[in-house]
């Protein structure tokens, strides 16, 4: 990526720098703005469990399959447990029943288009290369 965050801007429909430095982070330019954040990721598992494979269109294994292979697109490995190796791990709970937005975000954006609807299931723990990278508030760990 170039220096400056105008650099990233491509099209007639770029904003000018000027822009940029009093940018509030509306989403209006969302298609093209680098500094706009979504909650896409603290929900995308619960809304696609909802709406795909609660109803039956998907079966949960090839959904797991498809979040967590997009590491081989890259070339790389994907998320495995092997012994005496760091984890990559997700720990879920299918049957976690909750509203979009009702304790507050995780990331840095009160954005969602998920907000106010109830989804079923929730990531609990994110652990990855052997670093909890995520942990749900509400969910405690205690020593082993």
């Amino acid at each position: 990526m170039s220096g400056t965050l105008l650099d990233v801007f491509n099209g007639p429909d770029a904003p000018a720098g000027d822009d940029l430095a009093t940018c509030v982070h509306c989403g209006l330019c969302l298609n093209a703005c680098p500094t706009f954040r979504v909650t896409g990721l603290e929900t995308a598992f619960a809304a696609l469990h909802t709406e795909l494979v609660l109803p039956g269109v998907l079966e949960l294994d090839l959904l797991v399959e498809r979040m967590s292979s997009a590491a081989q697109l890259f070339g790389l490995s994907g998320p495995r447990i092997v012994p005496g190796e760091p984890a990559n791990l997700v720990l879920l709970d299918l049957d976690a029943r909750w509203t979009v937005g009702e304790s507050g975000y995780e990331s840095r954006s009160e954005n969602c288009c998920f907000a106010g609807r109830q989804l079923t299931g929730r990531v609990l723990l994110t652990v990855a290369a052997g670093t909890v990278a995520y942990r749900e508030r509400s969910f405690a760990l205690s020593p082993a």
